[in-house]
C-alpha cells in the first residue's frame, strides 16, 4: 500500500503516485510542507501560495481537523494570482469557473476539503484518480510505500520533462511546480507526461 498526505493543487509526483493510494487525513499535521502549500509560475518567477491555517499552540492535530484560519485575503490574492498566471492558458477557461468556486466558498473550512476539492477540479482536465481514504493514522508498519514524509519544499522530487509554459518567453522551464501548471499547459496531454515519471 502506497500512503500520501492530502496536498492542493499536488505536485506532479503526488499525482503519479496517487492512483490506487491511500491518502492519510489521520495522520499528524505537519507545518512548512505542501499539506497546504502549492507552487505555480507567475509573470515574475515562481510564486509559492500558502493556506493559512489556525494555530494549534504547539498541539499535535490530525490533517483531517485541520481548519482554514480566514484573516486575511488570502483566498482573493490566490484566486488574483492563478488568474495572472494562467488565465492566458490554452486550458484556464475550462476549470477557471471550478478554481474561482472553490476560492469563493468559504463553507470550505477544513485544509483536507479545499485539497479535495482542488483535485477535483484538475481530475476535470487530467483525468479521475482513484484512491481512498484514511481518517485514521495509519501505522508505518502497515505500509509498503511510505510517501507522506516526502511531500515538502525541501526534499527533491522527480519533475516532469520540460514543456512550453505560458511565460516561456521570460523565464527557461521551470520545475518544481504544481501539476496545475502543466494541465494549464498542455491540457490532457499533461497526463501522459506524468505517467512518464519514475518512481525509485
Amino acid at each position: 500500500m502506497t500512503v500520501l498526505p492530502t496536498c492542493p493543487f499536488p505536485v506532479p509526483f503526488w499525482w503519479k503516485l496517487a492512483s490506487g493510494a491511500t491518502v492519510d487525513v489521520g495522520e499528524h499535521y505537519q507545518k512548512q510542507t505542501y499539506r497546504n502549500r502549492y507552487s505555480v509560475l507567475g509573470v515574475n518567477g515562481p510564486i509559492t501560495l500558502t493556506i493559512p491555517v489556525e494555530s494549534q499552540d504547539g498541539a499535535k492535530i490530525s490533517t483531517k481537523d485541520i481548519r482554514i484560519a480566514e484573516h486575511g485575503s488570502w483566498r482573493r490574492i490566490h484566486l488574483g494570482t492563478l488568474r495572472s498566471a494562467y488565465g492566458k492558458s490554452s486550458f484556464f477557461p475550462f476549470v477557471s469557473d471550478a478554481i474561482e468556486a472553490l476560492f469563493k466558498d468559504i463553507s470550505v473550512r477544513y485544509v483536507v476539503d479545499f485539497n479535495q476539492r482542488s483535485v477535483e477540479i484538475l481530475s476535470g482536465l487530467l483525468g479521475p484518480l482513484t484512491y481512498s481514504v484514511s481518517t485514521e493514522f495509519i501505522r508505518a508498519e502497515d505500509i509498503s510505500r511510505d510517501c507522506r514524509g516526502l511531500f515538502d519544499p525541501a526534499t527533491p522530487l522527480p519533475g516532469l520533462p520540460s514543456y512550453p509554459q505560458v511565460f516561456s518567453d521570460r523565464f527557461a522551464y521551470v520545475s518544481g511546480l504544481s501539476v496545475l501548471d502543466a494541465a494549464m499547459n498542455l491540457g490532457p496531454l499533461a497526463t501522459e507526461r506524468v505517467l512518464l515519471l519514475k518512481i525509485d
